[in-house]
């Protein structure tokens, strides 16, 4: 048997099938984007994940990848949420703990990478509670932070728009 690569049309949709199929079962909230509805990707389809506690991830399926069956995958945290990754989710950024980058190879690479870290999400090992309330106590909540975001950026329009009246 052959074994299933981006590179082929219909394979493209037996990939994203079986991940649909994993994510479901693991009962993970996704969208899937079908081949040739993405504009800049006419040959990819886009698998959005939204995991407990504002884990995202997005899987494409791409048959215009420069390295066809090697899926990147760069998982992280919503800005909406306080939420920290656990060490034991991979080698996440030490900065501020809400991202990953990861790359599965295949198919068989990609299902499995997919299961080990969804799982990890579904039981909870996949963050630091801990580190949630250290990041909090030192930045805010994510409410605190993107009221501050949306204040700066009011700040920095009234600014750009003081200095083209001014021109």
């Amino acid at each position: 048997m052959t074994a299933l690569t981006e590179t082929r049309k219909a394979d493209r949709l037996k990939i994203a099938t079986q991940v649909c199929n994993l994510l479901d079962r693991l009962k993970i909230d996704h969208a899937w984007t079908r081949e040739g509805f993405v504009e800049g990707y006419p040959k990819a389809h886009r698998i959005s994940v939204n995991a407990p506690r504002g884990l995202d991830l997005g899987i494409k399926i791409d048959g215009e990848s420069c390295q066809p069956n090697v899926y990147v995958l760069c998982w992280h945290i919503s800005s909406k949420v306080d939420t920290c990754l656990a060490d034991r989710f991979g080698d996440i950024n030490p900065h501020h703990f809400s991202k990953l980058t990861a790359v599965a190879y295949g198919l068989d690479g990609l299902l499995s990478h997919l299961e080990q870290k969804l799982l990890m999400a579904l039981d909870g090992s996949a963050f630091d509670d801990e580190r949630e309330t250290a990041a909090i106590a030192k930045n805010g909540t994510a409410a605190d932070r993107n009221a501050r975001f949306a204040q700066w950026c009011a700040e920095e329009t009234a600014k750009r728009e003081a200095a083209r009246v001014s021109a």
